[in-house]
């Protein structure tokens, strides 16, 4: 691109296609544009289709290309389409391991993540932890996952694997392979925020108290996870910094005269503990297999449980205080006039929010749209903002 006679480096960034939508995703490329703002980078948003055009390179400066994935199908198929164009790429939230690919990565530090929990889960005494809803097809997944057959074996468990529950496309499905040894565990570690949400449902439905029976934690940080009851735990991966250390990464890298200097940033997570669990991390668990097994794709964000919820957070991050406070107004049954009172505003626009609202959550009523929403988040947690936005 060139600007006032500067020829300004393009940054082509690839996304894959079914984490478009997904709040981690989103996350990322904020941290992207905020960086390549402040380095005046202009990003490229490329579509990959049935494949990528020679012209992803021009006006870049460098034969550099992001990649935003974690498939373990879909991913490969990119970078080989990019090294048929004699580029290379930054991978960021995938890493494939031992199998080496002469690429960049960014990415969350899993293993420090799984070491944070584990220990979280053995200081508290709780010993017998399942892996839930872990997606075979996901790089990020693969490397929670052996990390915690790794440390399970170092424990002196001898079928480490069978405290694994993989998502094939389905949480109910997985959920019902899970069920019958329930009772068995007292810790449950998910895949990510939404599935924890959604094992927290079917556990309350099954009789199974978190955390009185077990503890729950997830990862990812979603804004649901705060708002639902119990609110939940988990591990916050900073998406954004992650896009920021990318574009960083790209702006080293496309100044560096050799094609073959890769590099590997990890950024740190944390653990944000609240009422699915209680205590303090204490327990060491540091022994990480690097072996990987194969597994097919797995459309993870098709499952209708899971889309359910990524609408519920897409619908929960346009809510503004106004949206909030009319929300709890039907929860307290009151008419339009008297939430327009105690709003300030008026009735058309009380109206005109709920209609927007409904629309947007695809209830067809406003008790469908109570339901929709409080039906799995916490009517206290909006309470919450509400007395704080009093204060």
């Amino acid at each position: 691109m060139l600007v006032a006679g500067v020829v300004l480096m393009e940054i082509p960034v690839i996304v894959e296609m079914a984490f478009q939508n997904s709040y981690w995703c989103r996350q990322t490329v904020s941290g992207m544009l905020c960086e390549a703002r402040r380095k005046k980078y202009p990003l490229q948003l490329v579509e990959c289709g049935d494949g990528l055009k020679e012209n992803i390179f021009q006006g870049s400066g460098a034969r550099l290309a992001v990649i935003i994935g974690t498939s373990r199908t879909f991913v490969p198929g990119i970078i080989r389409q990019i090294e048929e164009m004699g580029g290379q790429a930054i991978l960021v939230n995938c890493d494939f391991l031992a199998q080496p690919t002469g690429h960049s990565v960014v990415r969350m530090d899993y293993t420090d993540a799984m070491q944070s929990v584990m220990r979280y889960f053995y200081g508290h005494g709780r010993r017998r932890i399942a892996l839930f809803g872990f997606n075979p097809d996901s790089s990020a997944d693969m490397i929670k996952e052996q990390f915690f057959i790794s440390a399970l074996a170092a424990q002196g468990c001898e079928q480490p694997r069978s405290h694994i529950y993989r998502n094939n496309g389905s949480i109910g499905d997985c959920f019902s392979d899970f069920l019958p040894c329930a009772r068995g565990y007292d810790a449950m570690l998910c895949a990510n925020d939404l599935v924890a949400i959604a094992a927290l449902r079917r556990l309350r439905e099954a009789g199974i108290a978190v955390p009185g029976d077990i503890l729950l934690a997830g990862f990812g940080e979603s804004v649901l996870a705060e708002k639902v009851a119990p609110s939940l735990t988990t591990i916050t991966l900073n998406h954004e910094e992650m896009g920021r250390q990318a574009v960083m990464l790209y702006s080293y890298l496309s100044r560096q005269d050799s094609d073959r200097i890769t590099a590997v940033i990890q950024v740190k997570s944390r653990l944000t503990v609240r009422e699915s669990t209680a205590g303090l991390p204490v327990c060491d668990g540091d022994v990480f297999s690097r072996e990987i097994s194969t597994a097919g794709p797995v459309d993870f964000y098709q499952d209708p449980e899971i889309r359910e919820l990524m609408n519920l957070e897409e619908f929960c991050l346009h809510l503004d205080a106004l949206d909030q406070e009319i929300l709890l107004g039907l929860v307290d049954n009151r008419t339009p006039e008297e939430i327009a009172e105690k709003c300030y505003t008026s009735v058309s626009t009380v109206g005109y929010r709920l209609r927007n609202m409904q629309a947007r959550c695809g209830a067809a009523s406003r008790q469908e749209l109570i339901q929709k929403v409080f039906g799995v988040l916490n009517v206290s947690a909006f309470r919450g903002m509400e007395s704080g936005r009093q204060m």
